[in-house]
């Protein structure tokens, strides 16, 4: 079994759209957490503007691994020059947990 690497990076309301673009050239597509709140449990959920999104995508872990994550660290820290886009964080996640 081959593990996955999960690159998460938090970044404003913004930047969103692009850090997101940038992860699906180079990972396994990409998943976006809005922060939500709900005022009210009558009401409908709203996005909080007050907390940065998480935007992340999964590389598998083998040859060409490292080289996809420098790839994709060295391009956001380009993106953040000009967006507010917090440093990579990355986490292993062994291929029975990517399964579930």
């Amino acid at each position: 079994m081959t593990d996955w690497i999960e690159i998460a990076v938090s970044a404003d309301h913004e930047s969103v759209e692009s850090v997101a673009e940038l992860l699906r050239q180079y990972g396994q597509g990409v998943a976006i957490e809005e922060p939500f709140i709900q005022p009210r449990l009558d009401e409908a959920p709203e996005r909080d503007p007050t907390r940065r999104a998480i935007v992340k995508t999964y590389v598998l872990d083998g040859p060409g691994a490292a080289a996809n994550q420098k790839r994709i660290e060295e391009s956001l820290w380009h993106l953040s020059q000009l967006r507010a886009i917090d440093p990579v964080q990355t986490r292993r996640i062994p291929e029975e947990d990517w399964a579930n």
